[in-house]
């Protein structure tokens, strides 16, 4: 298995950029973090708490 990554079906040449932010599927795969995945997740964080517990920045006017 020269030139491959240990739990990846990626050549050690072939490389991404991540910008450091990747995360790791159930096979150990690297996923590479979105700003969608970013954006949606805080989505579900602010749908989820109730507006009091909001610092007022965040709170809609």
């Amino acid at each position: 298995m020269a030139g491959k990554q240990f739990g990846s079906d990626r050549p050690r040449n072939e490389s991404r950029d991540f910008h450091g932010a990747a995360l790791l599927d159930e096979r150990g795969r690297e996923i590479p973090m979105t700003a969608k995945m970013i954006d949606d997740a805080l989505q579900q964080v602010q749908d989820f708490l109730s507006p009091e517990l909001l610092p007022r920045s965040l709170r809609a006017c």
